[in-house]
């Protein structure tokens, strides 16, 4: 049991990580996403440079209004964000 609950609270503490160190930010020039703690990686979009957006949910997604973004551009290269609380929202902002 004492494993079970150690593998448990360690995925639980790799997921609060994901999430305390993964940054989405939308201005209305561009769209900045920005993860990690040690390496830092950010990537960056003008608006203008958007060519379209897709949004995948699951059924889980679909009843708890989640979903994935995949960021299509047309000079930079494409994108997904992470799950992320009402899509639809974030894409028609």
């Amino acid at each position: 049991i004492w494993i079970s609950l150690g593998v448990g609270l360690w995925v639980w503490f790799w997921m609060m990580m994901k999430k305390w160190v993964t940054e989405i930010i939308l201005t209305d020039r561009r769209l900045i996403y920005k993860t990690g703690f040690f390496l830092v990686e950010v990537q960056e979009v003008d608006i203008e440079q958007l060519a379209s957006d897709n949004v995948r949910q699951t059924f889980l997604g679909r009843l708890f209004d989640y979903g994935f973004l995949h960021i299509r551009c047309i000079e930079a290269t494409d994108f997904w964000l992470p799950a992320i609380a009402e899509p639809y929202a974030f894409r028609n902002a």
